[in-house]
């Protein structure tokens, strides 16, 4: 009995992580603002507005983003402007961009998670804001 009760749990709770992530593969779609920021130690030689760097995200429902960031001279992310359509893969607490699906790439954990602000951040000094 407590072997079937223990399944059981276990089993809802894999249908509510595997629900939860459905519901922020949805809630992704679309069309964000983004804001790159690197903060830390590493970072402090760079004045606050070279370490900003602002862009657009598009998710598409078949797993593609395409991505412009905007950067400029001083930059610490790019003294350009770059634009690239990329695979993102969602779960509970990551959001992975990769070359080529299930090809490892860049997960960042998902600190904040809404239908208007998502929060990023990789490591511990790279931090995203997209916001619709």
């Amino acid at each position: 009995m407590k072997n079937s009760a223990l399944g059981l749990m276990f089993l809802i709770s894999l249908l509510w992580l595997n629900s939860c992530s459905k519901d922020k593969s949805q809630q992704i779609i679309g069309k964000w603002d983004v804001t790159w920021e690197a903060r830390g130690n590493d970072f402090e030689s760079f004045e606050p507005e070279q370490r900003v760097m602002n862009g657009k995200m598009r998710f598409k429902k078949n797993g593609i983003v395409e991505i412009t960031a905007f950067g400029f001279e001083g930059c610490v992310f790019s003294a350009d402007t770059l634009i690239n359509e990329i695979h993102y893969d969602i779960t509970e607490n990551t959001l992975s961009f990769q070359e080529e699906p299930g090809k490892g790439g860049l997960d960042y954990h998902i600190a904040e998670f809404s239908k208007k602000k998502i929060e990023l951040n990789l490591l511990e000094d790279i931090f995203l804001t997209l916001e619709k």
